[in-house]
């Protein structure tokens, strides 16, 4: 299947059976003469007179499905329904969308299965593994929640490790090794910094880089700890012990001229 030939990594490895990710847009028309008219297409989420519809894209942002036009006012279960995309599913496909979709009944009718971020709903606040998942970079020290290493890959150091040798913020690099330890946990990983950057670490590493093949230009980037408060009176707490990087997919305007 196409799909699963160019789905993403991160998709690969903990949303595999995702076939389409939808969400509705709407569009803002002129008000309309007729007060029927003007109630079937008023939106209260846009609190203006609209057309809607959905649209589906595959796990690596290809669109694959568009709806109809429908009124303002339908609801995004029901568009979901009169758009017959279920049709077009199969068993055992994951359909991931958002909140507004409650349509996890009829998705088990086909035996499919709906894929929803975690929201409150009745809840006071997250549960803690909810919360941790949900933290932002910035407020973990740089530490991301999971990193998919692969190797020849570019990615960014998301901390400034030793601005004295250059590792800074930002620097991006290109992943060489990833070491594993006796239990296929990874260790460190092996980075190529630009010349300039990691020197003095360069040549205190230079004979191990050298044992294990891969050169004296490269640098071992090894985990960090840090501490995450969880919810504002920063009464819970969580550690976090893993690698302050993440994949360069692409850098904004501003980050790429340095």
């Amino acid at each position: 299947m196409i799909v699963n030939q160019c789905m993403p990594p991160a998709f690969r490895m903990h949303f595999k059976d995702v076939r389409i990710i939808v969400d509705c847009t709407e569009f803002t028309i002129q008000k309309l003469s007729r007060p029927k008219e003007q109630q079937m297409t008023f939106s209260f989420y846009k609190n203006a007179n609209t057309l809607k519809e959905m649209i589906g894209i595959t796990p690596n942002g290809a669109i694959s499905f568009i709806s109809e036009l429908y009124c303002g006012s339908i609801s995004d279960k029901r568009l979901f329904i009169k758009s017959k995309l279920m049709d077009l599913l199969e068993p055992n496909d994951v359909f991931m969308a958002d909140k507004g979709f409650l349509i996890e009944n009829e998705l088990a009718s086909v035996g499919c299965k709906l894929q929803c971020p975690a929201f409150l709903r009745d809840k006071i606040q997250f549960d803690v593994s909810e919360m941790v998942s949900n933290c932002r970079t910035i407020d973990t020290g740089g530490l991301p929640y999971e990193i998919i290493f692969v190797v020849n890959k570019s990615y960014i150091i998301a901390a400034n490790i030793d601005v004295t040798d250059g590792l800074a913020n930002e620097i991006v690099s290109k992943l060489s090794l990833v070491e594993l330890d006796d239990q296929n946990r990874v260790l460190r990983v092996w980075l190529l910094f630009p010349k300039g950057v990691r020197v003095k670490a360069r040549g205190k590493m230079a004979g191990c880089a050298n044992a294990k093949g891969i050169g004296r230009e490269m640098v071992p980037i090894n985990r960090r700890p840090a501490t995450l408060r969880l919810n504002r009176n920063r009464s819970i707490h969580a550690k976090r012990n893993h690698f302050p990087s993440k994949p360069v997919c692409s850098l904004i305007i501003h980050k790429s001229q340095g």
